[in-house]
């Protein structure tokens, strides 16, 4: 459970138990509280050690039900449970993970619990603000870019680089098969299938390379705008189809190892689908955070890694057929695993 701060940092809230009032007559009466339909049992005394608070003051009373013989509140029954919780423990508050924490802090300002716990309670988070450029004109052009929900057209241009996006991915995966290796191999000015996929190609280059200039000139900071990755991503997707152009020798160009990781780097437009789904930001941003965690479980892969193959090599090593003739050779098979 979540556990409201004292100060800045989430901990333990306790508070200095009151002296007990007089105005209650046994101390060890068992009182029965009723909210929203589920009871609660405790004891007078449990209540007392807060007096300044609704359930052990006076106040009580006057939600007593003599029909039933409880005290019966209307309010939210999970945040009740801690609220209760903070009775029976002295002063220790729990916040509820699943309860909403503005609806919290207003049980706890209705049952009149100490200020101090209400100041360490986390307080709502408002709403970004969004960045935009100064002049007018360019404020339209980034929300339609960048903002998908500010506007209509703005959806409907985020489905339309979706669409885009998909199709070029699907393009480039298709112009891989067996089939298309000659007529890509002949070039698009020579194969008429060879030119339908470099029609493909060039249209959704035009899109992405337009897209990224109207972004270029309509961001509010240019320097945020260059060490963003999705931007950076956005970068490489282009950048290989501008490159294989100027090159007019398909096979002189698929001589070259570095030109073939240029052309190679197009799979990165699948990436570009990420600037559109929340749930792959929350990945990413989630993966970011989790770099040292991830690194040590890399580490302790290594090592087994390096063991098992050791052990491998080791026991293979008088057999004159093994396929392990190193301690790197094992480094696959265990990868595999």
């Amino acid at each position: 459970m979540y556990r409201a701060p004292l100060s800045e940092t989430l901990g333990h809230i306790h508070l200095p138990q009151c002296r007990i009032w007089s105005f209650y007559n046994d101390v060890n009466k068992i009182v029965h509280i009723n909210v929203s339909g589920t009871k609660f049992e405790t004891t007078l005394s449990v209540l007392r050690k807060f007096p300044t608070t609704l359930l052990g003051s006076a106040d009580l009373d006057t939600f007593f039900d003599s029909s039933s013989g409880d005290y019966f509140f209307d309010r939210h029954r999970q945040s009740f449970e801690a609220i209760m919780y903070f009775y029976q423990t002295g002063g220790l508050l729990h916040v509820p993970c699943h309860v909403d924490p503005e609806i919290f802090r207003q049980e706890l300002f209705y049952f009149k619990i100490h200020d101090l716990i209400l100041k360490a309670l986390p307080k709502p988070t408002a709403k970004k603000a969004m960045d935009l450029p100064k002049n007018k004109n360019l404020q339209t052009m980034w929300k339609l870019l960048e903002y998908p929900q500010s506007s209509t057209a703005a959806k409907l241009l985020a489905v339309l680089e979706i669409i885009v996006i998909v199709l070029a991915v699907a393009a480039f995966c298709i112009e891989t098969l067996p089939q298309f290796h000659e007529s890509i191999r002949e070039g698009w000015d020579k194969n008429s299938t060879a030119a339908v996929f470099f029609s493909i190609e060039a249209s959704c280059m035009v899109v992405f390379t337009l897209e990224f200039i109207l972004r270029v000139i309509s961001c509010p900071d240019k320097w945020q705008f260059c060490k963003g990755v999705l931007n950076i991503i956005d970068l490489i997707t282009i950048l290989p189809f501008y490159v294989t152009l100027s090159l007019q020798n398909d096979r002189a160009l698929d001589s070259f190892v570095v030109l073939r990781v240029v052309r190679l780097a197009r799979v990165f437009r699948i990436l570009k689908l990420s600037r559109h789904s929340r749930g792959l930001i929350t990945l990413g941003l989630a993966l970011r955070a989790s770099l040292r965690e991830l690194a040590l479980l890399f580490f302790f892969l290594l090592i087994g890694i390096v063991l098992f193959s050791s052990g491998v090599y080791y026991a293979d090593l008088t057999d004159p057929e093994t396929k392990f003739v190193s301690i790197l050779d094992g480094f696959g098979g265990r990868l595999s695993l």
